[in-house]
C-alpha cells in the first residue's frame, strides 16, 4: 500500500495541472529532489516510477543552468508538449535533445554556446541511463546511438560501457582466459551489432578496447609486474601470432585480445623503464625483435610510447639511454631517419644537391645512407667511390646535407655513426678520399670542432650558413679528384702526382701554381700603375719618350714614381715603403740623400718593371698577405682581384675555399700564410 501511495504521489506532482500551478522553479526542484532522496532511502519498498521523477529533475537542473530567468516557462512548456520523463527508445531521446536545443536557440540563451552543447549532452546521457535500466537487453540501441557521427555521447560512454561490461561478465572473463576470449551466446549477439552498425572510425571498438585495457592496468599490481610477464609470456606470445593471423579484426574476441597485448605490453615498457634486469625481458626483446610484420611494429611504437609518458623523457633523452642498453627491437625507433632530418631542414635552408652530372649517383648514395644500421652497404658504396669522381662527389654532398642537421636546436652528435665513420669505416675512406677526406667526413658528421669557423648553431643566420655550405661543397668537389684515373691541373693542387695527401701542405703549394691569386705586393702594384698610366699617356700622344722620366726612391728601395707629365723633378713627397723623402728640393733638382734617388728613361724604366715583375712571378704565392694594416686601407677599397674578369673571380673563389679550410683544419698553420707564400 505504501509503495501505491508513493507511486502515485510522483505520478500527481508531476502532472500537467499541478506543474502548471507552479510559481519557483526552485521550488519545484526542492519537492522533485526531496521525494526522490525519500524514496531511495526506502529499502524495502520498490518504487516503479522513480526514475521517472529522475528525469524530471535532471530536465530542471538543465534548464536551470541554461535559461536561469525562463527556467520554469520553458519547463511549462515541454511539459505541454508531451514530455513524461519516459521514452520507448534512444532515438527518441536524440530527438527530444534536439527539439530542447532549438527551444533554448530560439529563447537567446546567453550561456556559452560550448556550455550549452555540453549541459545538453549529459541530460541526454541521464535520460539514456534511466532508460537502459529498464531496457537492458537493448543495450545496443545506446551503442548504435553512441556511434553516429553527428553527437558526443561518446565522450561518456564510461557509464554504458559499464553496464555492459557488467551484464556479459566480460572483464572477469578475459582475466581468466588471458586474454582470449571463448565463444558464447551474448558474444555472438554482441558480434552481430558490431557488423549492423559499422563505422569507419570503428568508435565503438575503439572505446570499448581502451576501456578494457584501462581496467586491466587498473587491477594491475606494479609490485608483481615481473612475475606476470613471466606468468603471461606465453600466452601473449600466442595471442601475438593468433591476432596478427585474424581475418575479422574487430569483433568481441579481437578487441579483448587486443586489450590484452595493450596490457601486456604496458607492464613490459614499466619493466623496462625501471631497467630491473629481470629474466623474462630477453625474451621478449628477441621475441618483439624477430617478428617484423605491421601489427607487431605498431604495439612496439605503443611501447615506445607509453615509456615516454611514464619516464617523463622527451625522444632525444630516451634515445641516448637506449643506445647503449641491450634492447634489440628498440633500436630502429628511436634512430631518426636521415632522410626526413634532410626533409625539415629543406623547409628553411636550400641544400647542397647534385642536381645535374650527378643526380642518378646521389640518389643511389641516398638510398644507402638515409638508413640506419648498414654497415656492410656503406663499406661497398665507399669503395665504389675510388672508382668514380662522379659517386666520389655524390656521396661527400650528401654528407654535407647530413652535418646541415646541427642547425636544429638540441641536434646531439650521433655516436654510433661517428664510430662507424671514424674508426670501422676509416681504412676504406683513407683509400678513396685520402686521410684529408677522412677527416672531412669525420668533422661533417660530429660538426667540427667548438673553435672551427665551420661548427654549426640554431642560433646562425642563414646567410653564415649558406657561406660554409658553398665552401664545403667545393672542399668536397676537390677531394672528389682523388677517384679520377690521372691527375689533373686542379686535383693537382690538393693531391700530390700520385693522388695521395701530401706530407706537409705548406710545402706543397708552395711548389704549385694557384690558380685565380692575385699579388697584393704593394711595390708590384705602384710598378704596375707606373706603367699602365705612362703607357696611356704614350698611347695618346700627351707625352713622348724623349726627355721624360721614372724614378726609383734608390737601390735599396724599388719604390718607382713619376712627376707630371713624365718630366723633371717639381713635386716633394715621402716613399710608401721606406718613408724617406722623395722628389724634388727645387725645380729639376733632386732631394740629396744617401742611398740617392734614381733618374731613368721611360725605356729604361719599363725594362726594370718588367724584369722586377717577372723574377718576382717565378715563385708562386697564395696572394693574401698584404704588409698594410686595415687602417691604412681606404674606405670602399676592394681587392684587386674584383676588378678581374668574373671567369678569374670565379676560380679564385674555389681557391679561396679550399685554402680556408686547409687553414681552418691546420694543415696550413697561420705561419705559412705569412711567411711562406708571402
Amino acid at each position: 500500500m505504501i509503495e501505491i501511495t508513493l507511486m502515485n504521489l510522483i505520478e500527481l506532482i508531476l502532472s500537467s495541472p499541478v506543474i502548471n500551478r507552479a510559481n519557483s522553479i526552485q521550488q519545484v526542484t526542492t519537492i522533485y529532489s526531496l521525494i526522490a532522496q525519500s524514496a531511495r532511502d526506502l529499502p524495502s519498498y520498490l518504487i516503479n516510477n522513480l526514475e521517472k521523477l529522475r528525469s524530471f529533475i535532471s530536465l530542471i537542473r538543465c534548464l536551470t543552468a541554461l535559461l536561469p530567468d525562463k527556467a520554469l516557462d520553458v519547463f511549462k512548456h515541454v511539459c505541454r508538449q508531451g514530455f513524461d520523463g519516459e521514452f520507448d527508445s534512444c532515438q527518441s531521446i536524440h530527438l527530444f535533445i534536439t527539439h530542447l536545443q532549438d527551444i533554448i536557440k530560439k529563447e537567446r540563451s546567453t550561456v556559452d554556446q560550448n556550455v550549452i552543447h555540453r549541459t545538453l549532452v549529459k541530460l541526454e546521457v541521464e535520460f539514456l541511463k534511466d532508460w537502459l535500466a529498464d531496457n537492458g537487453d537493448s543495450y545496443g540501441e545506446i551503442l548504435s546511438l553512441m556511434n553516429q557521427d553527428d553527437n558526443d555521447l561518446w565522450h561518456y560512454s564510461a557509464k554504458f560501457f559499464t553496464y555492459i561490461d557488467r551484464k556479459l561478465d566480460l572483464l572477469v572473463t578475459l582475466k581468466e582466459n588471458n586474454g582470449n576470449l571463448p565463444f558464447n551466446d551474448q558474444y555472438e549477439q554482441f558480434n552481430n551489432f558490431l557488423e549492423r552498425t559499422k563505422n569507419p572510425t570503428f568508435k565503438i571498438e575503439r572505446l570499448m578496447m581502451n576501456r578494457l585495457h584501462m581496467n586491466l592496468m587498473r587491477d594491475a599490481s606494479g609490485h608483481e609486474i615481473e612475475k606476470q610477464l613471466t606468468e603471461y609470456f606465453e600466452h601473449f606470445r600466442q595471442n601475438l601470432h593468433e591476432f596478427q593471423n585474424t581475418q575479422k579484426v574487430y569483433d568481441i574476441k579481437s578487441i579483448s585480445m587486443l586489450a590484452w597485448l595493450k596490457y601486456y605490453a604496458q607492464m613490459y615498457g614499466f619493466a623496462l623503464n625501471v631497467d630491473n634486469g629481470a629474466d623474462i625481458l630477453p625474451r621478449i626483446d628477441q621475441l618483439l625483435t624477430n617478428t617484423a610484420t605491421p601489427f607487431c611494429s605498431t604495439l612496439k611504437l605503443f611501447i615506445l610510447k607509453q615509456m615516454l609518458q611514464i619516464s617523463g623523457l622527451n625522444l632525444n633523452d630516451m634515445r641516448t639511454i637506449y643506445t647503449n642498453r641491450n634492447v634489440i627491437w628498440i633500436k630502429p625507433l628511436l634512430e631518426r631517419p636521415r632522410d626526413q632530418q634532410a626533409q625539415n631542414i629543406r623547409r628553411v635552408l636550400i641544400l647542397p644537391t647534385t642536381i645535374f652530372e650527378c643526380q642518378n649517383e646521389f640518389k643511389r648514395a641516398s638510398e644507402i645512407l638515409d638508413e640506419v644500421n648498414k654497415t656492410n652497404e656503406l663499406r661497398q658504396l665507399i669503395a665504389h667511390c675510388s672508382t668514380s669522381q662522379k659517386f666520389s662527389y655524390a656521396v661527400l654532398c650528401w654528407f654535407i646535407q647530413y652535418y646541415c642537421r646541427f642547425i636544429e636546436p638540441n641536434t646531439k652528435v650521433d655516436d654510433p655513426f661517428v664510430q662507424d665513420i671514424g674508426r670501422n669505416l676509416s681504412k676504406d675512406i683513407i683509400y678513396s678520399f685520402t686521410q684529408l677526406g677522412h677527416r672531412f667526413l669525420v668533422s661533417l658528421c660530429s660538426n667540427f670542432s667548438e673553435n672551427s669557423y665551420f661548427r654549426l648553431h640554431p642560433a646562425m643566420p642563414l646567410t653564415e650558413i649558406h657561406k660554409r655550405l658553398v665552401a664545403l661543397n667545393i672542399v668536397a668537389f676537390f677531394i672528389s679528384l682523388k677517384s679520377l684515373p690521372d691527375i689533373t691541373y686542379l686535383g693537382n693542387i690538393i693531391f700530390t702526382n700520385r693522388r695521395q695527401m701530401p706530407n706537409n701542405y705548406g710545402a706543397h703549394l708552395s711548389t704549385v701554381c694557384l690558380p685565380g691569386m692575385t699579388t697584393s705586393d704593394p711595390v708590384i702594384t705602384q710598378m704596375i700603375d707606373v706603367r699602365t698610366q705612362i703607357q696611356d699617356r704614350l698611347n695618346r700622344g700627351v707625352i713622348h719618350t724623349g726627355g721624360k722620366y721614372i724614378f726609383q726612391c734608390s737601390r735599396d728601395c724599388p719604390w718607382m714614381f713619376y712627376f707630371q707629365d713624365c718630366g723633371v723633378p717639381n713635386d716633394r713627397n715621402t716613399c710608401s715603403l721606406c718613408k724617406k723623402p722623395i722628389g724634388a728640393e727645387r725645380h729639376n733638382v733632386l732631394i740629396q740623400r744617401d742611398p740617392p734617388q734614381i733618374q731613368m728613361s721611360i725605356d729604361e724604366g719599363f725594362r726594370l718593371i718588367n724584369q722586377y715583375i717577372d723574377r718576382y712571378n717565378m715563385t708562386a704565392r697564395l696572394g693574401y698577405h698584404n704588409v698594410n694594416t686595415h687602417e691604412m686601407s681606404n674606405i670602399g677599397e676592394k681587392p684587386d682581384h674584383l676588378n678581374r674578369p668574373v671567369s678569374f673571380r670565379f676560380i679564385h673563389f674555389l681557391t679561396h675555399s679550399l685554402l680556408l679550410f686547409l687553414h681552418d683544419r691546420n694543415y696550413l698553420t697561420d705561419d705559412d700564410m705569412k711567411q711562406r707564400f708571402k
